[in-house]
């Protein structure tokens, strides 16, 4: 080793060239990742074509050249700087010279874990090991070529260009294998174009944060699912304001702070705040009352639920029709006394009278979407007397659990099953109105605050 500089000076030009390795490696892989999107197939792969294998045939010949020569080159440095090998007690192997064998343990070496680190490239099996363990064997090989230096700032450049060579075409050819396997496995990711990072960094990097956490490969995929995050946030702080951390489930925030099936996320958060958050123009109107909880709107019938209700309620008698009018009536008188609790589901009643068919559709709705809802509500609702609305439940019940109920058996016909429906509704309608009777006959004159009808 040549002492014309002093240790400092070369090991500071060690230094700067495993600096310039570093950034070289780091601009190599960001240029290789800055690739346009390639349209899959239906089953998310693309074939390899003749120009690929053209192309990686040309790569891999020119690359093992380059490779060659530069090792070449390290050979003969590290050749001379394995002093301590020129003699040793092992006479039979080449007369104990065994300088030969130090290049081979290293350069060799460095070889092989970056012919492995590209093999495990392709087959999507890439492990730290294999190239780091040919990183640091390469920064050992540039300061043992700076080292064997003539005295020179161009000699020790000089020395560490072979090994920053070797390495630098080993990451062009991985970048390569990298692209290939991508195209041939359809799971190549694609890049975040660059305005979105000088126009949105920080949601890009949460963007890029999930196609890397949870290999998401699609950019419009992982861009819609991070605005979806972002809107839930803003959903939780709409409704709790500073404190939506502390009444927000561990769980949820988990998820929505990682990432994690955020789809599942969203909708308990869209079910958490929808008495509070409105996010169409409906719910807007139906909060719009001041008391700012959600009301449930009315069971939505299509438009066939609705021809088969209109040809039911032509067939209808006037028995029916006047046992229906005397419910309404009924049903104003309950909607003046009705419980607070009614207020919290309040809805305006139908105006026009409901088949039993339609009766028994908007209680089962009802029960589905406010399961605490009481027989006086489920009344009014459906123009119909508590009682009335409570043997509904209690049929709706028993069909869930399976029970068999006289008159509601699987085996019927739909037409037999409104009849006799209309007939226990007029039954159970005559003896509301009597009990009803008897309770305002003997009612104090005092109580008696019913409007007359016009």
């Amino acid at each position: 080793m040549s002492e014309s500089l002093p240790l400092p000076l070369w090991s500071l030009i060690a230094a700067a060239a495993l600096a310039v390795t570093v950034l070289a490696v780091w601009g190599m892989r960001r240029l290789a990742s800055r690739r346009p999107a390639r349209v899959r197939g239906d089953s998310g792969t693309a074939p390899l074509h003749g120009g690929y294998l053209v192309a990686t045939a040309v790569i891999a010949v020119v690359a093992l050249a380059l490779i060659l020569v530069a090792f070449t080159m390290s050979y003969a440095a590290l050749y001379e700087a394995a002093t301590w090998l020129a003699r040793t007690q092992l006479d039979a192997i080449n007369g104990g010279d065994l300088r030969f064998l130090f290049p081979l343990g290293i350069d060799a070496v460095i070889v092989y874990f970056l012919a492995m680190d590209l093999l495990m490239e392709w087959q999507g099996r890439r492990h730290p090991l294999n190239r780091w363990a040919a990183y640091a064997l390469s920064a050992i090989t540039i300061i043992l070529n700076v080292s064997q230096g003539d005295g020179s700032t161009a000699s020790y450049l000089g020395h560490a260009g072979p090994p920053i060579v070797i390495i630098l075409i080993a990451e062009g050819v991985a970048a390569w294998v990298r692209h290939l396997a991508g195209i041939a496995h359809g799971q190549s990711a694609d890049r975040i174009p660059v305005g979105r990072w000088i126009a949105h960094p920080l949601s890009t990097m949460k963007v890029a944060r999930l196609m890397l956490g949870w290999g998401i490969t699609s950019y419009p995929q992982a861009l819609e699912r991070e605005q979806r995050r972002q809107l839930a946030y803003a959903m939780l702080r709409e409704q709790h304001g500073r404190t939506w951390r502390r009444h927000t489930p561990r769980h949820l925030r988990w998820m929505l702070n990682n990432g994690y099936d955020l789809d599942t996320a969203y909708e308990l958060t869209r079910a958490m705040t929808a008495h509070a958050v409105a996010m169409t123009a409906a719910e807007v109107a139906a909060l719009a009352g001041g008391t700012g909880r959600r009301r449930p709107t009315a069971p939505a019938h299509t438009e066939r639920e609705r021809a088969d209700t209109t040809g039911r309620e032509r067939a209808e008698t006037s028995g029916t029709a006047s046992s229906r009018t005397r419910a309404a009536s009924r049903a104003r008188g309950t909607h003046s006394s009705s419980t607070p609790r009614a207020s919290r589901v309040e809805e305006t009643p139908p105006a026009e009278p409901l088949a039993p068919a339609q009766k028994r559709q908007r209680v089962r709705e009802l029960m589905r979407s406010f399961p605490g809802i009481t027989d006086s509500e489920l009344a009014r609702y459906i123009n119909a007397s508590p009682s009335t609305a409570r043997r509904y439940r209690n049929e709706i019940t028993h069909q869930r659990l399976g029970v068999d109920i006289p008159g509601h058996t699987p085996g019927q016909d739909q037409a037999r099953r409104d009849d006799e429906g209309e007939r226990r509704d007029d039954e159970g309608e005559r003896r509301d109105d009597e009990g009803e009777g008897e309770q305002r006959e003997g009612a104090p004159p005092a109580l008696a605050t019913a409007r007359p009808e016009h």
